[in-house]
């Protein structure tokens, strides 16, 4: 039987931007990176310093945007569409996007770093999926990115 999930999203409608805006899953996808970065912060010694410009406007605002354009437009796109298994509330597509996104961090980061990345990225793929759009992924990206570079 290749039936679709309940949660399968390849073929939903975009929702309208103020919708999203007032989606209580994005705000918490946001505020759940606060604990994130608070242990994160006690682990490792933080680096309260400006992290410079450039390294602001590429780490908050271009690379959130590319990646979520590659990843979860391009590729999460395309597997679901090709992909109709879930575990739970996730679709294969996002679980399968997930694991490509924390791989290709391993190119620029530590390998414990790289698969700290999966759950975030989870979080990106559901946003993606609830709400049809891109906008939410790279916001919550961009947000989490920023605490990141904040803290460490």
């Amino acid at each position: 039987m290749n039936q679709q999930p309940e949660n399968h999203r390849a073929a939903r409608t975009p929702v309208p931007l103020r919708s999203m805006m007032t989606d209580y899953g994005l705000w918490l996808a946001l505020l759940a990176a606060v604990p994130v970065l608070a242990l994160l912060g006690f682990w490792q010694t933080p680096n309260w310093g400006f992290p410079g410009t450039t390294v602001l406007l590429w780490g908050v605002l271009l690379y959130p945007i590319l990646e979520e354009l590659v990843f979860r437009g391009l590729i999460q796109g395309w597997l679901l569409k090709k992909i109709h298994w879930a575990l739970g509330p996730l679709s294969g597509a996002n679980l399968l996007t997930s694991v490509l996104f924390a791989a290709a961090h391993l190119l620029h980061q530590s390998p414990l770093l790289a698969a700290s990345i999966f759950i975030p990225s989870l979080v990106f793929g559901w946003l993606r999926e609830r709400h049809g759009r891109l906008a939410g992924c790279m916001l919550v990206h961009g947000g989490y990115n920023a605490g990141f570079l904040w803290v460490l």
